[in-house]
């Protein structure tokens, strides 16, 4: 009895212990980041974090801890909602976006499209949705955080990279970084696009080239991004200073104003002397990933007097990082959050209010919340539809394309009759030929033979002769013959 109440006691006390570390998870601010290390038969990726806020990560203390290790994975895009504790990233290999409670560890797929391509991540912490780019397919869709329904809320655009959501105004912000790298607006229902900043030049030279890494200081309404890719040419002087080896990198930030912005006016540009690809911040400090030297850097934002702060990740290579803090998420109440705004499906803040919004292959009702299925040739969305110029001017473009095929298929037949034409033309005149030429070389064969018929007759001509001759002489010898012997006689 003894025994056994002994170990019910240690049982309780192990119970005690689990709950008291459970207790003690901690759950605050912290800086997270994606990094991977590529080996030779696997790659190693991992999510990062430096539990602290920005004055401890730069002093150090800081406590380090590793929130999710895959083999044969690469976790690339970065997002949270501080209020919920929830985490989300890409991971490129199977092309899915994961969810993980910071409080539970449970983990959940939330989109699986088999895409590479998802390298930015963004949240509506506000009405909890989720955003993201996809470079392959050229799109941006929207989520909500159980991954339920899901909508491509923007199409063609070029190579979009970076993506940041501010549902304090109803805005999205990305960058494009094709042939004409740009920064651009839509509303979070994907309406209203427009350019928000094209280029930014010194002299003649152009310093916008590959825009990426954008997040917004919401107090100050203010967009910042990285762009690391203008090349440093040795001995021509730049307007910026620079001292790095791979290139001029530049870290770029403009003022937001309402649904404008004030470009080239309100563009601040400082020179890093670092490459970073992503970019993320809290009040004191700039955090930058550089994964081309494996170093993630601490830049203090107020003082650039300050040096900068580097930790070096040896052999990993870090990809976005991203300060966990609920600073960085000012709070807004949201008609979204009361019944999901009478929406079916899809409620997304806009500058307006809300909008609702269906999965795709599903189209808002006339009443502008429920959902049906969508028509494949007519679309209806809040009331719109096709008018009448536009189903003229498909017909008139199906009725063009259709006597343009009647007119090829005219031509190819016309092509292939006269191609047939000629072969048989063809056809008849090596036949022609050919008979010319038989009776040619047939009249050569006769010709042949009478030449050998005509030196034949001579000889027979010249034996009979020659017969004759000998028959005349013979009976000319008999004739003598007899004429002697009747001598005698007489």
């Amino acid at each position: 009895m003894e025994t056994l109440g002994s170990r019910w006691f240690g049982f309780l006390l192990v119970v005690v212990y689990l709950e008291g570390c459970l207790s003690e998870q901690y759950t605050g601010p912290r800086i997270l980041w994606t990094d991977v290390k590529y080996g030779k038969h696997h790659t190693h990726s991992r999510i990062v974090s430096l539990n602290g806020v920005g004055s401890e990560v730069m002093n150090g203390t800081a406590e380090f801890e590793v929130l999710r290790s895959e083999y044969n994975k690469i976790n690339a895009a970065l997002a949270f909602d501080y209020d919920d504790s929830l985490i989300f990233w890409s991971e490129l290999v199977e092309g899915a976006i994961h969810k993980m409670s910071i409080t539970t560890g449970d983990i959940d797929t939330i989109y699986a499209n088999e895409s590479n391509s998802i390298t930015a991540l963004t949240t509506d912490w506000i009405s909890n949705k989720l955003y993201w780019t996809d470079a392959n397919f050229e799109w941006i869709k929207v989520s909500d955080y159980n991954g339920t329904y899901h909508r491509t809320l923007i199409r063609n655009t070029f190579s979009p990279f970076g993506i940041v959501a501010n549902p304090l105004t109803g805005h999205l912000y990305w960058s494009e970084r094709d042939v004409a790298p740009r920064l651009r607006m839509a509303s979070l229902a994907g309406e209203n696009i427009q350019t928000i900043f094209r280029n930014f030049t010194l002299g003649q030279e152009n310093f916008f080239r590959r825009p990426q890494g954008l997040a917004i200081d919401y107090a100050q309404n203010r967009l910042f991004w990285v762009d690391p890719t203008l090349p440093f040419r040795e001995g021509k002087p730049s307007p910026l200073t620079d001292t790095s080896e791979s290139g001029l990198n530049l870290l770029m930030s403009v003022y937001l104003h309402e649904d404008k912005v004030q470009l080239q006016s309100s563009c601040v540009v400082h020179s890093l002397q670092y490459r970073a690809s992503y970019l993320d911040f809290d009040s004191e400090f700039f955090f930058l990933s550089g994964s081309m030297h494996k170093e993630v850097y601490i830049k203090p934002r107020n003082s650039y007097l300050r040096e900068s702060r580097k930790m070096t990740l040896k052999q990993y290579n870090p990809l976005k990082v991203t300060v966990y803090d609920g600073h960085r998420q000012p709070n807004k109440t949201s008609q979204c959050n009361v019944n999901n705004g009478g929406c079916e499906q899809l409620c997304l803040n806009d500058p307006t209010g809300i909008r609702c919004l269906c999965s795709d292959g599903l189209a808002t009702h006339t009443d502008g919340v429920t959902c049906i299925p969508h028509h494949p040739h007519v679309e209806m969305h809040n009331n719109y539809q096709l008018s009448t110029g536009a189903i003229s001017g498909l017909v008139a473009g199906c009725l063009a394309t259709f006597l343009i095929l009647c007119l090829f298929v005219y031509c190819l037949r016309k092509r292939r009759k006269e191609s047939r034409l000629s072969a048989v033309k063809k056809i008849s005149m090596q036949l022609k030929w050919n008979t010319m030429s038989q009776s040619v070389k047939d009249g050569d064969d006769e010709d042949d033979n009478s030449a050998t018929s005509g030196e034949e007759s001579p000889r027979m001509q010249n034996t009979s002769e020659d017969s004759m001759d000998v028959g005349e002489n013979g009976a000319n010898s008999v004739q003598q013959q007899n004429d002697r012997n009747e001598l005698p006689t007489k």
